[in-house]
């Protein structure tokens, strides 16, 4: 009956420390997701600020850079 009851014991604190271990991993994939999200919205934000300030451009080509931007950053793909 010991046995059983080590056994059972072992397996179920194995359990809880894997469960914590995959909440962890998750957790760090989904900081690691949304720092490059973040890092491609802060480069889109300045790409659209520098088309913004082309004076030298028509008001339509500058509306196509700004868009361009986006998905030369990769922010809807992050």
């Amino acid at each position: 009956m010991g046995a059983v009851i080590g056994v059972g014991s072992t397996l179920v604190t194995d359990r809880v420390s894997w469960r914590r271990d995959t909440r962890e991993r998750d957790r760090e994939t989904l900081r690691t997701a949304a720092a490059q999200f973040l890092e491609a919205l802060t480069e889109a934000g300045d790409a659209i600020s520098d088309a913004s300030r082309s004076e030298h451009l028509s008001v339509e080509e500058r509306a196509r850079l700004a868009r361009a931007s986006t998905s030369a950053q990769g922010v809807h793909a992050k």
